[in-house]
């Protein structure tokens, strides 16, 4: 997938953590500061992957395949924040340009390696919670 609809999986992962479980174009739009034509457009790409389903004049949300997509797209980001300001020492300000580059190359296997590294955290610098994944200890 390209790093456009990876941006796209992952503003809708935002949205929806924010409470919104339908969310609408605008949103979007707004979010990642695209004009609305050009987010239905990536949308569509998106729906024929069977990523999301997009209805007209209702909103977007994502299919269980695009909510796996988007899991381990924010998984990386924010564990890349982790790693970057714990272990690299770059202030929180500072990471989250260097961690949404770096999102778009990691694998859930190099994902699952960091985590484990890293001991499992369970927020970014930011506070915002990172995604378990099936290396994580169950919560108590």
């Amino acid at each position: 997938m390209s790093e456009s609809g990876e941006e796209y999986l992952e503003a809708l992962w935002y949205l929806r953590e924010s409470g919104d479980s339908i969310c609408r174009i605008r949103d979007i739009a707004q979010l990642l500061d695209v004009q609305p034509p050009s987010a239905v457009e990536m949308l569509r790409k998106l729906e024929k992957k069977g990523l999301v389903t997009y209805r007209r004049q209702k909103g977007i949300i994502m299919t269980e395949k695009g909510e796996t997509e988007a899991k381990q797209i924010v998984r990386a980001h924010r564990l890349m924040e982790v790693l970057l300001n714990r272990v690299v020492h770059i202030d929180r300000r500072d990471i989250e340009e260097i961690a949404c580059s770096c999102e778009h190359s990691i694998s859930s296997e190099v994902a699952t390696k960091l985590c484990i590294f890293l001991d499992h955290p369970r927020e970014c610098p930011h506070g915002n919670g990172i995604p378990r994944g099936e290396c994580c200890p169950e919560q108590k």
